[in-house]
């Protein structure tokens, strides 16, 4: 079970849902812009650091 806060914790819920449902790991620091699209994402790993402009 997991708690989601005010600021930070939606992102870890998304990240979490993410993993489980879609089995893509999605970390939270990611920068990602609107409209990401992931069709088919079994085994997609976003990393950290990672940087994903508009509409992809």
């Amino acid at each position: 079970m997991f708690t989601v806060d005010l600021w930070g914790g939606v992102k870890d819920a998304y990240s979490l849902l993410a993993r489980h449902i879609g089995q893509i790991e999605l970390f939270y620091s990611a920068d990602i812009g609107e409209g990401l699209r992931i069709n088919h994402g079994v085994g997609t790993v976003v990393g950290a650091r990672c940087k994903i402009g508009k509409i992809v």
